[in-house]
């Protein structure tokens, strides 16, 4: 998880990853919805329901994180489809390997 942190961090010259900022609060807040939205944590956090997915053979709806995503986005669609989004580019690269 720290590692992909880490790659992305690089990719992007160490400049900070987009935050979260929810519809209905205009300013940033410190809450478990700020620290799992945030860009680089959506990365990362991909990474890890791939990896649980293919070692556990589960479906991504059954994955610890991913569920634990849907706890705090149910109702921000945009987050939900980012996570899958980068869930199945990593099942993609870690299939090749």
């Amino acid at each position: 998880h720290e590692y992909i942190h880490q790659y992305y961090c690089r990719q992007r010259g160490y400049e900070h990853g987009k935050g979260y900022r929810s519809r209905n609060n205009l300013h940033y807040m410190d809450s478990m919805q700020d620290y799992l939205g945030c860009e680089d944590e959506i990365l990362a956090f991909g990474f890890n329901v791939a990896s649980e997915m293919l070692v556990y053979n589960r479906k991504m709806e059954r994955t610890v994180v991913y569920r634990n995503y849907r706890k705090y986005f149910r109702q921000d669609r945009k987050v939900m489809l980012q996570l899958q989004k980068q869930v199945h580019k990593y099942i993609n690269r870690l299939e090749l390997s």
